[in-house]
């Protein structure tokens, strides 16, 4: 696996935070600077921080499932990637939470109140938790990977409020469908071991 490649998956992974930025763009009343770099840092922490604790787990049993990297490897990003597809023709285009107590909605979440950009962003990295252990499997760099995984999504969400505020969300939606796309070639690219 090269850079390159991790690069495509750090901008196919993040495409779930990029659409709940864009939802949070849709929200806002009033966009800042400041709020879009709270968005983008809360979604790049966590993308890059999930990894890296996956990683640790498949660093501990890789030498028991090092001879299966590619089917696990294939199984994962397969599972992904239609998990993403599948998300980006049945979720709906607003978020729907009860932590944003200032908004008017009390089952909408803003993306002003900590605790809710906390749980958006633990939320959407679940997925790039399962790329750990390939990250071990593959013997990756686990620093330069989830630096690249976390800055690539903090780029992509630092745009989403902008463009969620302005274009509405059906940009979001085409860009989920591309990541699940992506996600299922690099799946079926890794089973034939290229």
């Amino acid at each position: 696996m090269t850079i390159t490649t991790i690069f495509i998956i750090a901008v196919a992974l993040s495409i779930d935070a990029f659409a709940v930025s864009i939802s949070c763009g849709l929200k806002l009343k009033k966009l800042t600077y400041e709020k879009y770099f709270k968005i983008a840092l809360a979604f790049g922490l966590f993308q890059a921080l999930m990894p890296l604790l996956g990683w640790s787990i498949g660093h501990l049993i890789k030498n028991f499932i090092s001879q299966y990297a590619n089917i696990i490897a294939f199984t994962i990003f397969l599972i992904l990637g239609l998990k993403t597809v599948v998300h980006a023709y049945t979720s709906k285009p607003t978020i729907t939470s009860s932590c944003d107590s200032s908004s008017s909605d009390s089952h909408s979440c803003t993306c002003n109140n900590l605790r809710c950009l906390m749980g958006l962003s633990v939320a959407t990295s679940i997925d790039a938790f399962l790329i750990g252990p390939i990250l071990a499997l593959y013997d990756l760099n686990i620093f330069i990977s989830t630096s690249i995984i976390g800055i690539v999504t903090f780029l992509i969400c630092f745009c989403g409020p902008i463009i969620g505020y302005r274009l509405g969300d059906i940009f979001g939606k085409k860009a989920e469908f591309v990541a699940g796309i992506i996600l299922i070639i690099i799946a079926i690219k890794t089973l034939l071991g290229k």
